[in-house]
């Protein structure tokens, strides 16, 4: 999650404001910091808006990623509970989340972990990239 890399379409922010939604309960005004990305995701008169990364985005990228990793959010792992791992391959790499129930059945990071893909991976079928996640 940390070394997330930015945006660079419309395609890859919707992924990562999804991913990132998934965890707003844990971060307190995320609406508010999220808000310059999900400007890219609005219309004007049926077309999207010009996909354009400012510093602003920027800075509510680097905010959100730093907030996901704060204790609030990352615990240590208990071997005597189950694990759940989320993966996803995207069209520019993979990544992974692995959680634990806490006591009050709140799933909870322990680890995450993502990186891109060289350039033979990038040329992969989908179903591939799944599969050597």
């Amino acid at each position: 999650m940390v070394t997330l890399s930015l945006s660079t379409n419309l395609k890859e922010l919707r992924s990562r404001l999804g991913l990132f939604s998934y965890y707003q309960q844990y971060i307190k005004g995320f609406l508010d910091i999220t808000r310059p990305m999900y400007e890219l995701t609005r219309e004007e008169d049926g077309k999207p808006v010009t996909f354009e990364w400012t510093l602003a985005r920027q800075k509510a990228f680097e905010t959100i990623k730093a907030k996901l990793a704060t204790a609030l959010v990352v615990t240590h792992p208990n071997f005597d509970k189950l694990f759940i791992l989320y993966t996803n391959a995207l069209g520019g790499g993979v990544g992974a989340v692995l959680h634990q129930k806490d006591n009050d059945e709140r799933e909870r990071i322990i680890a995450y972990a993502s990186r891109t893909y060289n350039e033979h991976e990038k040329k992969y079928p989908l179903l591939n990239k799944n599969v050597w996640q």
